[in-house]
């Protein structure tokens, strides 16, 4: 997981009250002068970088419903000359948090549970059970340490002490890591600090199946994609448009894990809940438009969601008084999503393409300039 320095984020609203109308319209009309000239100098900043960076992969910037830039660079498959595009099909990694919060969520607004609630309630008999509330979960202030991370060998045996296989079934692997993230001793106590864990998003993907009483996957498809006509996106890796690729190399992802003997291999269950949705960049706009439209949760449940706190992140998503976003990362898929608090402007970035500048590039750019516009607008 990249983390970034929370900078000040401000977009420039000029309101005076009492004055006239006329003068109204003339400072209306300044400040939409300006908004398209800071707009035409993001566009400009941006294609700086995608060309300096060779960014491969897609994303777009929306303003007030408009797509005020795009573009579609690399192939989304060499071997058949295939260029990327809006239309495919991406992991999204880690941005599936926001969807399995807004499941929880979703469940909130039903009356179906609470955030306070302590999970022993759901996992009976765990150790820590009585203190960790849903809440710590969402914000990720548990305590529960985390069952995968960037170090290649965290799913071999002797490492973390279970063992999961390509070859295992979802729930055989499943199983095995719920055993393990409910044994363990807490980090710290919880609501202490935030420390992120994926192990917490997969418990609230057990939740959402306790509750509901069906599983996550099809709750989250019948509640959120189906109402949002997101028919790109779903939880099968068969669905994927793309290949996966190292930046400038000429082999597909399957030949570099032969030869590189990386871990990019995908364990059925080890995305549960914290990873595993495939989505284009069109459904990924409409997702954050249902989520700000509140066509999906309450609005005051949204603004818990999406809440400024002292920790930095919200419910699924890093959060300040300005912005919410969230990036992922899969094997070589990369992603990022980010959206203003005043819900002018979308930003959806999707690459297939594993390249370690992509965060320092343009994601950092857009991050930046989404937040910083009056930087843009002198």
């Amino acid at each position: 997981m990249k983390k970034y320095l929370l900078t000040a984020f401000m977009f420039l609203i000029i309101t005076f009250p009492g004055c006239s109308s006329s003068q109204t319209s003339v400072m209306n009309e300044e400040t939409t002068n300006n908004i398209v000239v800071a707009n035409e100098l993001l566009k400009s900043k941006i294609d700086e970088v995608v060309e300096s960076s060779n960014f491969k992969g897609v994303a777009s910037v929306y303003y007030n419903g408009e797509n005020i830039w795009c573009t579609e660079n690399g192939f989304a498959d060499r071997e058949n000359e295939t260029n990327n595009s809006v239309d495919h099909i991406y992991r999204i990694g880690s941005c599936t948090k926001q969807f399995t919060a807004t499941g929880i969520c979703i469940l909130y607004d039903q009356g179906k549970l609470d955030f306070g609630s302590t999970i022993d309630k759901y996992f009976k008999g765990t150790k820590y059970g009585n203190k960790v509330t849903i809440k710590d979960l969402l914000n990720m202030t548990s305590g529960i340490p985390n069952f995968s991370g960037s170090d290649d060998s965290l799913y071999e045996e002797s490492n973390l002490g279970f063992k999961i296989s390509p070859d295992n079934t979802q729930e055989e692997n499943k199983s095995s890591i719920e055993k393990w993230i409910l044994s363990q001793e807490l980090s710290f106590e919880p609501q202490k600090k935030f420390e992120y864990s994926n192990s917490n998003y997969f418990l609230l993907g057990r939740i959402i199946e306790i509750v509901s009483g069906e599983k996550y996957e099809d709750f989250i498809a019948e509640n959120i994609f189906e109402p949002l006509d997101m028919r790109s996106t779903s939880f099968d890796n068969d669905d994927l448009t793309t290949k996966g690729y190292i930046y400038d190399s000429v082999k597909t992802e399957e030949q570099l894990l032969k030869e590189q003997d990386t871990q990019w291999i995908f364990y059925p269950g080890a995305e549960f809940g914290a990873s595993g949705i495939n989505s284009s960049i069109e459904d990924l706009y409409k997702w954050i438009n249902g989520l700000l439209n509140s066509e999906i949760i309450k609005n005051d449940t949204y603004e818990m969601m999406t809440e400024t706190n002292n920790l930095g992140y919200g419910y699924g998503l890093f959060t300040n008084d300005y912005i919410c976003f969230h990036d992922g990362a899969w094997g070589s898929y990369e992603s990022e999503i980010i959206f203003s608090k005043d819900k002018k402007y979308i930003s959806i970035i999707l690459t297939n393409y594993y390249h370690r500048d992509f965060y320092g590039g343009i994601g950092q750019l857009i991050y930046n300039t989404i937040g910083e516009n009056k930087e843009l607008l002198g």
